[in-house]
């Protein structure tokens, strides 16, 4: 390329961009978030692949994957739903199922769609656990320190010293000082015991400026004989149904052979549980290890989880509490008297994988009524120069249409997917656009679609439109000829649809209209409306005093 050619191309392009700008810095905003969602995905399906080593396992059969297009077929065309999943819990449970649930849609969709997060600060805190669930045993309480502030159980001011001395005189006893917001596998717990001394205390409670200080809690011999060094607890996960709180599905978590804590990422084993209270068979490492014996010696089968009937009915009754929390994973102890403890609630990122090995398909039952109500309404956003738009599982919604565009043409496909809507206020004060071509089959242009798009002078829609909105062209003044399919498909043009479209001259209505608003051509003084003998359109004409002609 010469350098003339060179300087002429850079300076279109540097004309291009400048005339564009909005619509590139509205593309790569779309873009980045979509990018995100994507990313998040991949990340979390390779971790569990590597941890796993799914990744040298066999593929899924061709009829498999066919399998989990048809049991997912509602969102399949979305294109988030990705077999892989189903192929890393073949190969850990040695039973393929299309119903188990892939983790990013569980946490990147359903949780985000059930869960209200602006509440999650404040009320996931450990220091208020006891406050917001004051109708279920706690582990005794010593300490709290809330921003820095050091309280004893009762919220009484204390001081830095006087908090190390509570804890030392109890360390016999056992407490365990936690960290109290955001903290996860059993990091940021120290237990203090006989071996503690003060200055270890002291670095503990300053890790963070919010911490828990709690008794360590004396377990029933059911629980204890599962791994004596642990407090071994059950985790349930509860999700908010249509308003009911349904225990999706209840494991134990066992500590590692000599380990304080039960977390599995930690080193610690999970194992299922049946309705009666009784373990399964195997249980599961986080690397998806399945074993019939605990390292310690303890047979798997042989555990029995005490008054588990009556720990499912609390953690439900515990649900109601916080109800802005769809999705909740509740750890719970059990006491000497067999009374359940909330030791935690998590909210977010729960766990699904662990779940998943030990009960099958998390959702069970409720999987078709979760993910209806997940993406009934879901939209999936994206963006080219010339749209913003929303992938739905019904097919394309253009949200957005370019300031820019002289000419639009809404397309009957976007990235293979079906244009459904235009929708509401699409291409509002869009004062470029100077003709508008429909080739899509369209569910509805929604209100305010084209509103006051003041050089617009031609509407051309070829494909079926079931609904034109409410003043969806409302104040285009300039606009002259509207063109509906002959052959039918607009079944209404509703209220202001076409109000105050003072040049329009002429427009096709066919047949198949069966309602348009009582001013939906108001002070359209040169309208001439060509319809059918014996349409619809004609008896409007003839009651609203509009010229028609029959076609």
């Amino acid at each position: 390329m010469g350098l003339s050619n060179y300087v002429y191309f850079h300076k279109q392009i540097e004309k291009y961009l400048k005339e564009r700008e909005d619509d590139v810095i509205r593309v790569a905003n779309a873009k980045k978030a979509l990018h995100e969602i994507e990313s998040n995905s991949e990340i979390i399906l390779r971790w569990l692949q590597n941890n796993t080593g799914t990744l040298e396992a066999p593929q899924l059969s061709e009829n498999e994957v066919e399998l989990v297009k048809n049991a997912w077929k509602d969102i399949w065309e979305l294109g988030i739903v990705n077999p892989e999943w189903h192929r890393i819990y073949k190969h850990v449970t040695g039973v393929f199922d299309p119903a188990f649930i892939p983790s990013d849609i569980h946490f990147q969709y359903v949780e985000n769609k059930t869960i209200d997060y602006a509440y999650l600060r404040g009320y996931i805190d450990k220091n208020y656990i006891d406050i917001l669930f004051p109708d279920v045993k706690h582990p005794t309480c010593l300490i709290r320190k809330i921003h820095g502030i050091y309280l004893d159980y009762a919220f009484r001011r204390i001081d830095l010293d006087s908090a190390i001395n509570q804890i030392f005189e109890k360390r016999i006893e056992g407490v365990v000082i936690k960290i109290s917001v955001f903290s996860e596998g059993g990091k940021g717990v120290f237990f203090v015991d006989e071996t503690t001394g003060k200055n270890d205390i002291k670095i503990a409670l300053e890790k963070s400026a919010d911490i828990h200080v709690e008794k360590v809690i004396r377990q029933h011999p059911e629980m204890e004989k599962m791994n004596p060094t642990s407090v071994n607890t059950i985790r349930i996960m509860t999700m908010l149904i249509n308003g009911d709180a349904i225990p999706l599905s209840a494991i134990v978590r066992i500590g590692n052979k000599g380990s304080r804590v039960d977390n599995f990422s930690s080193g610690g084993y999970s194992c299922g549980i049946q309705p009666d209270g009784k373990l399964k068979e195997y249980g599961y490492t986080q690397k998806g290890q399945r074993l019939l014996i605990h390292p310690n010696g303890f047979k798997f089968s042989e555990g029995k989880i005490p008054n588990f009937e009556y720990i499912l009915a609390t953690v439900k009754r515990l649900h109601y509490h916080v109800p802005m929390f769809g999705v909740i994973s509740w750890d719970i102890s059990i006491d000497t008297s067999g009374e359940p403890v909330l030791i935690e609630y998590n909210v977010g990122r729960g766990g699904v994988d662990f779940h998943q090995y030990n009960n099958g398909p998390l959702y069970g039952k409720y999987r078709e009524t979760i993910i209806k109500n997940t993406f009934d309404n879901y939209a999936k956003n994206d963006a080219i120069l010339d749209y913003s738009f929303s992938v739905t599982p019904k097919g394309v919604i253009i949200t957005k249409i370019s300031q820019c565009l002289r000419k639009v043409n809404i397309p009957a496909f976007i990235n293979k997917k079906q244009v459904k809507v235009i929708g509401a206020k699409a291409s509002f004060k869009q004062n470029k656009c100077e003709s508008i071509i429909i080739d899509a089959c369209l569910d509805e242009i929604q209100d305010c679609a084209f509103m006051n798009c003041n050089n617009l002078r031609k509407v051309k829609i070829k494909g079926d439109v079931r609904n034109i909105g409410r003043s969806s062209f409302n104040q285009c003044k300039k606009l002259e000829i509207v063109q509906l399919p002959k052959n039918g498909g607009v079944e209404v043009i509703a209220e202001n649809a076409f109000r105050d479209c003072v040049e329009l001259k002429k427009i096709i209505i066919p047949k198949s209209v069966v309602a348009i608003g009582d001013e939906a051509f108001l002070n359209c003084y040169k309208l001439t409306i060509i319809t059918p003998v014996g349409s619809y359109a004609e008896q409007y004409s003839i009651e609203h005093n509009i010229n028609f002609v029959n076609c």
